[in-house]
């Protein structure tokens, strides 16, 4: 994948989890649950290719995270698919690595702040078509919202205890009736 158009699949991927807009058709309030996380989550998967992406062992990526307009971290992040493992190498010669369960970085002395947040999060943030029906997670009708000054259909993405760093942490996930 080359850098303009990883950068501007992240943008679009950071765009969902802030509330913004990925495809599907509308849903009845009230279905069961699984029945709603099906028909939201799985025209997004299919629009972003689930197929190819249960095919491959990992993705790799140039990965640039700007916040408050300061560049936080710059570099190539491989992260497996199926898999919790995940590993930064930064432009300025730091190595992140989450091995699964612990992350670390090195040399020792690298002045990489909150290594385990960018670790654990832009993958998560980058593979979000893909997790919306992951273990753990909830997807809730919240019907039609406001986005963009049109009407599409909502899902609000939650986690159980224990899943993940931030279980507290949810999302709203919108829908693009047309492109699925």
């Amino acid at each position: 994948m080359n850098s303009t158009r990883a950068r501007l699949s992240f943008a679009i991927l950071v765009l969902l989890t802030l509330g913004g807009a990925v495809g599907c058709a509308s849903t009845p309030r009230g279905a069961p649950p699984q029945d709603f996380a099906a028909r939201f989550a799985g025209p997004i998967e299919r629009a972003h290719g689930m197929d190819r992406w249960r095919a491959a062992e990992a993705v790799r990526t140039e990965l640039t995270v700007v916040f408050g307009g300061k560049q936080s971290l710059a570099g190539t992040l491989l992260f497996e698919t199926k898999g919790a493992r995940s590993r930064i190498d930064t432009v300025d010669g730091a190595t992140l690595v989450f091995d699964g369960a612990e992350a670390w970085v090195t040399p020792a002395d690298a002045a990489v702040p909150r290594a385990r947040f960018h670790l654990l999060t832009w993958p998560y943030f980058l593979a979000a078509p893909m997790k919306l029906r992951d273990p753990g997670t909830t997807l809730t009708d919240r019907g039609a919202m406001l986005m963009g000054g049109e009407r599409l259909p909502a899902a609000t993405l939650t986690f159980g205890a224990g899943v993940g760093d931030t279980p507290d942490d949810w999302y709203v996930a919108y829908r693009d009736p047309t492109t699925g």
